[in-house]
Protein backbone atom coordinates (compact mmCIF):
# COMPACT_ATOMS: atom_id res chain seq x y z
CA UNK A 1 0.00 0.00 0.00
CA UNK A 2 2.75 2.48 0.94
CA UNK A 3 4.65 1.79 -2.28
CA UNK A 4 1.52 2.45 -4.38
CA UNK A 5 0.81 5.67 -2.50
CA UNK A 6 4.43 6.76 -2.78
CA UNK A 7 4.45 6.09 -6.53
CA UNK A 8 1.21 8.00 -7.07
CA UNK A 9 2.61 10.92 -5.10
CA UNK A 10 5.91 10.73 -6.95
CA UNK A 11 4.23 10.89 -10.33
CA UNK A 12 2.16 13.92 -9.27
CA UNK A 13 5.18 15.78 -7.88
CA UNK A 14 7.38 14.99 -10.89
CA UNK A 15 4.58 16.19 -13.19
CA UNK A 16 4.19 19.36 -11.14
CA UNK A 17 7.82 20.39 -11.61
CA UNK A 18 7.34 20.18 -15.35
CA UNK A 19 4.10 22.19 -15.31
CA UNK A 20 5.22 25.43 -13.65
CA UNK A 21 3.44 28.25 -15.46
CA UNK A 22 2.80 31.97 -15.40
CA UNK A 23 0.40 34.25 -17.23
CA UNK A 24 3.00 34.95 -19.90
CA UNK A 25 3.76 31.24 -20.29
CA UNK A 26 7.28 31.68 -18.95
CA UNK A 27 8.06 31.09 -15.30
CA UNK A 28 10.73 33.28 -13.78
CA UNK A 29 13.94 31.61 -12.69
CA UNK A 30 13.09 32.32 -9.06
CA UNK A 31 9.64 30.73 -9.49
CA UNK A 32 11.27 27.67 -11.03
CA UNK A 33 13.75 27.58 -8.13
CA UNK A 34 10.87 27.79 -5.63
CA UNK A 35 9.11 24.93 -7.41
CA UNK A 36 12.29 22.84 -7.44
CA UNK A 37 13.02 23.49 -3.77
CA UNK A 38 9.42 22.79 -2.80
CA UNK A 39 9.56 19.55 -4.76
CA UNK A 40 12.75 18.55 -2.91
CA UNK A 41 10.98 19.21 0.41
CA UNK A 42 8.06 17.03 -0.70
CA UNK A 43 10.36 14.24 -1.84
CA UNK A 44 12.37 14.25 1.40
CA UNK A 45 9.10 14.14 3.36
CA UNK A 46 7.89 11.20 1.25
CA UNK A 47 11.17 9.28 1.65
CA UNK A 48 10.99 9.84 5.40
CA UNK A 49 7.32 8.85 5.54
CA UNK A 50 6.00 12.11 6.96
CA UNK A 51 2.45 12.17 8.28
CA UNK A 52 2.11 15.57 6.57
CA UNK A 53 2.94 14.27 3.09
CA UNK A 54 -0.52 14.95 1.59
CA UNK A 55 -0.48 18.57 2.72
CA UNK A 56 3.15 19.04 1.67
CA UNK A 57 2.57 17.67 -1.83
CA UNK A 58 -0.70 19.59 -2.32
CA UNK A 59 0.79 22.91 -1.23
CA UNK A 60 4.02 22.32 -3.16
CA UNK A 61 1.92 21.76 -6.29
CA UNK A 62 0.18 25.09 -5.59
CA UNK A 63 3.56 26.87 -5.37
CA UNK A 64 4.63 25.31 -8.67
CA UNK A 65 1.36 26.01 -10.44
CA UNK A 66 1.29 29.64 -9.33
CA UNK A 67 4.44 30.37 -11.32
CA UNK A 68 5.19 33.18 -8.87
CA UNK A 69 7.86 33.64 -6.28
CA UNK A 70 7.59 35.22 -2.88
CA UNK A 71 10.19 35.92 -0.22
CA UNK A 72 7.98 34.25 2.39
CA UNK A 73 5.49 31.42 1.82
CA UNK A 74 3.35 29.83 4.54
CA UNK A 75 1.79 26.39 4.94
CA UNK A 76 -1.97 26.19 5.46
CA UNK A 77 -1.27 25.70 9.19
CA UNK A 78 0.26 29.23 9.13
CA UNK A 79 3.83 28.00 9.73
CA UNK A 80 6.66 29.13 7.42
CA UNK A 81 7.22 27.11 4.28
CA UNK A 82 9.92 29.42 2.89
CA UNK A 83 11.78 32.42 4.23
CA UNK A 84 15.16 34.08 3.68
CA UNK A 85 16.78 31.45 5.92
CA UNK A 86 15.50 28.47 3.92
CA UNK A 87 12.59 26.05 3.59
CA UNK A 88 10.66 24.39 6.41
CA UNK A 89 8.29 21.50 7.07
CA UNK A 90 4.81 22.16 8.48
CA UNK A 91 6.14 21.02 11.90
CA UNK A 92 8.59 24.00 11.72
CA UNK A 93 11.71 21.82 11.34
CA UNK A 94 14.25 22.99 8.77
CA UNK A 95 13.98 21.35 5.34
CA UNK A 96 16.54 23.26 3.25
CA UNK A 97 18.97 25.65 4.87
CA UNK A 98 20.32 28.61 2.95
CA UNK A 99 23.84 27.15 3.23
CA UNK A 100 22.76 24.17 1.10
CA UNK A 101 22.01 21.47 3.69
CA UNK A 102 18.87 19.40 3.05
CA UNK A 103 17.11 17.72 5.99
CA UNK A 104 14.39 15.14 6.56
CA UNK A 105 11.39 16.06 8.76
CA UNK A 106 13.10 14.32 11.71
CA UNK A 107 16.02 16.78 11.34
CA UNK A 108 18.54 14.18 10.13
CA UNK A 109 20.66 15.50 7.28
CA UNK A 110 19.69 14.22 3.83
CA UNK A 111 22.39 16.12 1.92
CA UNK A 112 25.21 18.03 3.53
CA UNK A 113 26.58 21.24 2.06
CA UNK A 114 29.70 19.18 1.18
CA UNK A 115 27.65 16.75 -0.96
CA UNK A 116 27.38 13.73 1.35
CA UNK A 117 23.98 12.02 1.40
CA UNK A 118 22.28 10.13 4.26
CA UNK A 119 19.20 8.00 4.80
CA UNK A 120 16.36 9.18 7.08
CA UNK A 121 17.87 7.22 9.99
CA UNK A 122 20.97 9.43 9.80
CA UNK A 123 23.26 6.75 8.40
CA UNK A 124 25.41 7.55 5.41
CA UNK A 125 23.98 6.72 1.98
CA UNK A 126 26.38 8.25 -0.56
CA UNK A 127 29.80 9.76 -0.19
CA UNK A 128 30.70 12.89 -2.12
CA UNK A 129 33.07 10.75 -4.24
CA UNK A 130 30.11 8.64 -5.43
CA UNK A 131 30.15 5.38 -3.44
CA UNK A 132 26.82 4.16 -2.04
CA UNK A 133 26.08 2.17 1.11
CA UNK A 134 22.93 0.04 1.38
CA UNK A 135 20.48 1.13 4.10
CA UNK A 136 20.91 -2.27 5.80
CA UNK A 137 24.65 -1.42 6.17
CA UNK A 138 25.70 -4.85 4.83
CA UNK A 139 27.50 -3.66 1.73
CA UNK A 140 29.58 -0.52 1.28
CA UNK A 141 31.16 1.06 -1.79
CA UNK A 142 28.41 0.25 -4.27
CA UNK A 143 27.96 1.93 -7.62
CA UNK A 144 24.58 3.46 -8.41
CA UNK A 145 23.85 0.50 -10.75
CA UNK A 146 24.68 -2.03 -8.00
CA UNK A 147 22.47 -0.20 -5.52
CA UNK A 148 19.62 -0.13 -8.06
CA UNK A 149 19.98 -3.87 -8.75
CA UNK A 150 19.90 -4.71 -5.04
CA UNK A 151 16.92 -2.44 -4.36
CA UNK A 152 14.92 -3.60 -7.38
CA UNK A 153 15.21 -7.19 -6.17
CA UNK A 154 13.37 -6.14 -3.00
CA UNK A 155 10.57 -3.79 -4.14
CA UNK A 156 7.54 -4.23 -6.43
CA UNK A 157 8.27 -4.08 -10.15
CA UNK A 158 6.27 -0.84 -10.58
CA UNK A 159 8.31 0.93 -7.89
CA UNK A 160 11.55 -0.29 -9.44
CA UNK A 161 10.52 0.80 -12.93
CA UNK A 162 9.32 4.26 -11.89
CA UNK A 163 12.28 5.14 -9.69
CA UNK A 164 14.86 3.48 -11.99
CA UNK A 165 13.67 5.65 -14.85
CA UNK A 166 14.47 8.72 -12.73
CA UNK A 167 17.88 7.53 -11.49
CA UNK A 168 19.73 7.75 -14.79
CA UNK A 169 23.46 7.87 -14.00
CA UNK A 170 22.77 9.01 -10.43
CA UNK A 171 24.73 12.24 -10.85
CA UNK A 172 22.19 15.04 -10.39
CA UNK A 173 20.46 15.81 -7.11
CA UNK A 174 17.15 14.60 -8.55
CA UNK A 175 18.70 11.32 -9.72
CA UNK A 176 20.39 10.81 -6.35
CA UNK A 177 17.09 11.45 -4.55
CA UNK A 178 15.41 8.82 -6.74
CA UNK A 179 18.18 6.30 -5.96
CA UNK A 180 17.98 7.12 -2.27
CA UNK A 181 14.19 6.69 -2.30
CA UNK A 182 14.46 3.33 -4.08
CA UNK A 183 17.10 2.08 -1.63
CA UNK A 184 15.10 3.28 1.37
CA UNK A 185 11.97 1.50 0.09
CA UNK A 186 14.04 -1.69 -0.24
CA UNK A 187 15.37 -1.74 3.31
Amino acid sequence: MYVRLALASLIVVVHTVVSVRTVSGQASESALADCRQGTVVARLARIYGSADISMIEKETRAVCESGKTQSTIRWSNKERMKSASGWFYPNTNDAIRSAGTWLYPNEHIAKSAQGMWSYPDGKQAKLSRGDWTRPDRHVHRLTTAELRTWACSRVPTAACAQLSSEIGDGNTDEEILAALELAWLAR
